[in-house]
């Protein structure tokens, strides 16, 4: 009996060290991508919150406003609005493919910065409606850089937009005004604001 209850605790130990070299081995697998972490949809984040709790956070239909580049898998700069000298302006929809960058957006709060990867063959077709560019590899993964910089409502967004081109008119009719007054024009405005001075009559 004695031999019995030993045999059965040397098969437990045996099965408790395969077990345990199994799972070393497990943790110390490298990840495809270090430091970022994957959605259930198949997306890679990596998320440098604000630290700000009461920071807006990103819903879905809200208008952001960002910086953003992206870079294939050899590091190429495919897109960089800071190079194109205007932040990135989007309305936050689904994601248009599993694993798609969209997801993470509503991950994120205004102030945020995040990495994001995914497909490049889906974002080209499912996104960008084309072929995948030359020198991009079918099956190669593509890297967001994303910085959220304001986040609106669709109303706020476009209230906001309307303000300023309200604005602008306002400034480019002063200024207008102030050339008529300089250059002692006294014709009145037409109904649109166009000025017509006659230089000379006609025939």
């Amino acid at each position: 009996m004695n031999l019995k209850l030993r045999k059965i605790k040397m098969i437990r130990k045996t099965l408790f060290s395969i077990t345990g070299i199994a799972m070393l081995f497990a943790c110390s697998e490298p990840s495809e991508h270090p430091g970022f972490e994957m959605t259930e949809s198949g997306l890679y984040y990596k998320i440098d919150g604000s630290g700000d709790e009461s920071a807006r956070s990103v819903a879905l239909d809200d208008v952001v406003t960002l910086k953003m580049s992206y870079t294939t898998d050899n590091d190429s700069v495919l897109f960089d609005s800071d190079k194109q000298g205007q932040d990135v302006i989007i309305k936050i929809g689904p994601p248009a493919y599993k694993g798609g960058f969209m997801e993470g957006m509503t991950m994120m709060k205004e102030g945020d910065s995040a990495s994001f990867i995914t497909s490049a063959d889906s974002f080209f077709t499912k996104v960008a409606n084309t072929t995948l560019p030359p020198g991009i590899a079918s099956g190669s993964k593509l890297t967001f850089n994303v910085e959220v910089l304001k986040v609106q409502s669709e109303e706020e967004f476009i209230g906001a937009r309307e303000a300023a081109q309200a604005e602008q008119m306002a400034v480019e009719n002063e200024s207008i005004l102030a050339f008529v007054e300089r250059m002692g024009i006294t014709e009145e405005p037409k109904e649109s604001g166009l000025y017509f001075i006659e230089t000379q009559p006609g025939s």
